[in-house]
């Protein structure tokens, strides 16, 4: 961030390629600002989120977890992330409850989204799920954004294994 992108920032006058302001533009200000006090400064560059326990792996974890800390990073929890069983108690929700959340999410999906699921051979099934050839639910392009936006960002995992994973 400090060497590149608050760079380009700058010379955009905190805006983003598409023309919105920057996130977080006073404390980007701040960082380029802090950068220019000390006599030597060492930003370094290495793989994030990754599983290896090497001491640069543990290292930018440890910054991570500093980084969240003196920012008030709160994780979510899973209830924020995930659609609540209408039941009173605790526990997953239960098989029809989950099929009549995909029906619903279904039913926000367009007229000629559900025409293009029927050119590429999807069909209703029984209890009035759109499903693939190959049997898989489906989900309008919003829904299915929003889902992968929310999922990536929980686990931070890499575009090739969220495409594995979907």
């Amino acid at each position: 961030m400090a060497h590149l992108n608050a760079t380009q920032a700058k010379v955009r006058e905190w805006k983003t390629s598409t023309g919105l302001p920057v996130k977080h533009q006073a404390l980007v200000q701040r960082l380029l600002c802090a950068i220019q006090l000390p006599q030597e400064v060492a930003i370094l560059k290495c793989k994030g989120h990754s599983k290896e326990t090497t001491s640069i792996a543990r290292g930018n974890e440890a910054a991570d977890e500093a980084a969240k800390l003196a920012g008030g990073y709160v994780q979510p929890t899973a209830s924020m992330l995930t659609l609540m069983p209408k039941s009173s108690d605790t526990q997953e929700p239960s098989m029809h409850e989950m099929l009549a959340d995909l029906k619903t999410m279904q039913s926000y999906a367009s007229d000629y989204e559900r025409n293009y699921w029927l050119d590429q051979g999807c069909t209703l099934d029984s209890i009035g799920v759109y499903r693939s050839k190959l049997g898989k639910p489906v989900l309008s392009n919003k829904t299915a954004v929003m889902m992968v936006k929310t999922m990536h960002a929980t686990t931070h995992q890499p575009a090739k294994t969220m495409t594995e994973i979907i």
